[in-house]
């Protein structure tokens, strides 16, 4: 009977790696006919429901496959992300604290658990797991851009912050994001040199984040550069249709959206953006 069942899961399996979504949907309800009691088929389906978009019914096979057995770590984040689009952002943090403390998760799973959290602005938590990985990882460059840019999150100081973006852009080295937060953050430590030295070699057509390019626009206009400014901004207008950053372009909440790609401290934003602060 169990042989039955792997069949089953292998020709569902490779029915939506070709992309016969019926077909597999048609092999995955037959399992569950046959098998109601084993998690995999429910686990699959619900997976699959949400590649397709159909959250609620994802949750719904996937909170069975649970009662049924462990999820895979892998379908537990698939789960929390189906709270997340469906708005239940507090279900979706309860599911991924509780994946994230288990010692058995693996980092692919865990990076993105973090990024999960921190578009949640449980930014402590997305701190913790970051550390995490690296602990495993020392090599993992996102992790150490993860670390710098939930302490910024956290308002540590600029001076706490850019070891670790400094260590992640000399880990990838041709990461823009990267050497444009790095030259940020030295403009703000007594740098100014090696600031400029890093902002002025970024090449503007090539960076995509739109809250960052403002950013940097903004930095030229406080220093009276306006050229390179005016630079930042028409390729904003060249990308996004608009010469100031345009808030629908992102798609989380919107306080991370304020602060997307930038790993500065929070009141340095409000500084560089001529906000008054509190």
């Amino acid at each position: 009977m169990l042989e039955n069942l792997e069949c089953m899961l292998k020709q569902a399996a490779t029915s939506l790696e070709r992309r016969e979504v019926d077909q597999a949907f048609e092999v995955l309800d037959g399992a569950i006919d046959r098998f109601p009691d084993d998690p995999r088929p429910w686990q699959m389906r619900g997976c699959a429901k949400h590649r397709f978009g159909e959250y609620g019914e994802a949750i719904e096979d996937l909170e069975v496959a649970s009662s049924l057995g462990r999820l895979r770590h892998s379908a537990e984040l698939t789960l929390a992300d189906c709270y997340r689009l469906s708005g239940e952002a507090e279900r979706c943090c309860t599911q991924l604290t509780t994946l994230v403390h288990d010692e058995e998760c693996p980092i692919k799973v865990l990076a993105r658990a973090a990024c999960m959290l921190g578009g949640l602005s449980e930014h402590s938590t997305a701190l913790v797991v970051c550390e995490r990985i690296l602990e495993q990882q020392p090599e993992a460059h996102q992790a150490w851009f993860g670390v710098g840019f939930y302490r910024a999150r956290l308002d540590f100081s600029a001076r706490q912050v850019e070891p670790f973006i400094a260590e992640a852009s000399r880990l990838a080295e041709n990461n823009r994001l990267y050497k444009a937060n790095l030259g940020l953050l030295k403009l703000t430590t007594s740098d100014a040199a090696g600031a400029w030295k890093i902002l002025d070699s970024l090449d503007a057509s090539l960076v995509r984040c739109p809250n960052l390019m403002n950013i940097l626009a903004c930095v030229y206009d406080r220093a009276g550069q306006r050229k390179r400014a005016k630079q930042w901004r028409d390729q904003m207008e060249a990308l996004f249709g608009c010469r100031r950053f345009p808030h629908n372009q992102c798609q989380r909440a919107s306080e991370h959206c304020r602060t997307c790609c930038v790993a500065l401290p929070n009141r340095i934003l409000d500084e560089l953006r001529g906000e008054v602060l509190s």
